[in-house]
């Protein structure tokens, strides 16, 4: 009998669970444009990790900006006709009070939907 060391070796099949899994959902239906960390890196907080596209969002926003614009046109004609009507109502009885009262009536709403679509934008 010599003296040694002993040595075994068995295979055992198991499976290796992370210590901390999260699942990632996206806020709005969009598609992975780049993908930057595989499934298993290591990653820290505030790296990105993916770059998503949302072509539904971009036509929105097209959509919302088209809606201000046509808003300004509206609001810009509506304050040229107040102009003119308030230049022409200096001189007594040229512009009826049914006339000025409608316009300045009408002028409210185009420049609150103005503001609103602004700020819907935002």
């Amino acid at each position: 009998m010599t003296k040694g060391k002993l040595s075994s070796t068995i295979a055992v099949p198991g499976e290796l669970i992370p210590y901390q899994e999260v699942d990632l959902f996206a806020k709005v239906n969009s598609y992975v444009k780049n993908l930057l960390v595989d499934i298993g890196s290591e990653v820290h907080q505030g790296q990105l990790l993916v770059t998503l596209e949302a072509p539904e969002i971009n036509s929105q926003l097209a959509a919302a900006k088209s809606r201000v614009q046509q808003q300004q046109a509206i609001y810009y004609a509506s304050k040229a006709t107040y102009d003119r009507l308030l230049s022409t109502s200096k001189t007594p009885g040229t512009v009826s009070e049914n006339d000025w009262n409608w316009l300045k009536l009408k002028r409210i709403p185009t420049r609150l939907m103005l503001k609103l679509l602004n700020q819907t934008i935002k």
